[in-house]
């Protein structure tokens, strides 16, 4: 099957698509999209740590004084 902006090819067991590189980056930076607001999603549900608290642990884990 075939149209202006992809085409399907089957060959035995092992079907794949050719896409026009304008079309494929579109998908791409589609994609990079979603990853990030995922990202912001599952980031907004973390708890908050206070600074004071991240600095003792630096300073222990770094040997910091």
């Amino acid at each position: 099957m075939k149209t202006d902006s992809y085409s399907v090819e089957v060959k035995g067991n092992n079907p794949f698509i050719v896409l026009d590189l304008k079309k494929y980056q579109a998908i791409m930076d589609e994609i990079e999209d979603l990853k990030d607001r995922l990202a912001i999603q599952n980031r907004a549900v973390d708890e908050d740590i206070p600074w004071e608290e991240t600095e003792k642990k630096l300073i222990q884990k770094f040997d910091l004084k």
